[in-house]
């Protein structure tokens, strides 16, 4: 995804980069359906709640995680519908914050990752 951004800036390639984006922004919606629904059903499962004790720390670093979710799910409608169409008219602006948006996106991915190992490990009280 970070290297089709990239081919935004070559005249040539851009039509093809902004369609693999728009491609990319529906499977991402599945994806994302999904993993939303897993980490309900599971946070369901285990919790039977939401993640409402500030003294766990697994519920504190859980709250975060979906914290980092919904900041994703921001970013995506962002690019989805603001940025994504905007790209195909050589908009330089749109560009660069399809390009930033996309980084944070895999920022708080992998910020998402990290606290999942973390509280993984945690007794989820």
């Amino acid at each position: 995804l970070w290297h089709t951004v990239r081919r935004l800036r070559d005249a040539a390639l851009r039509p093809s980069a902004v369609a693999v984006l728009a491609r990319f922004s529906g499977i991402g919606a599945l994806a994302v359906a999904l993993s939303i629904a897993t980490g309900s059903a599971n946070t369901s499962l285990v919790l039977g709640r939401w993640p409402l004790d500030w003294t766990s720390p697994y519920q504190t670093l859980l709250a975060a995680k979906i914290s980092c979710v919904v900041a994703m799910l921001g970013l995506a409608a962002l690019n989805r519908l603001w940025l994504v169409p905007r790209a195909n008219t050589g908009n330089v602006q749109a560009d660069a914050a399809l390009a930033w948006t996309i980084a944070a996106e895999i920022v708080l991915g992998a910020l998402v990752l990290m606290l999942v190992a973390t509280f993984g490990t945690f007794e989820p009280v």
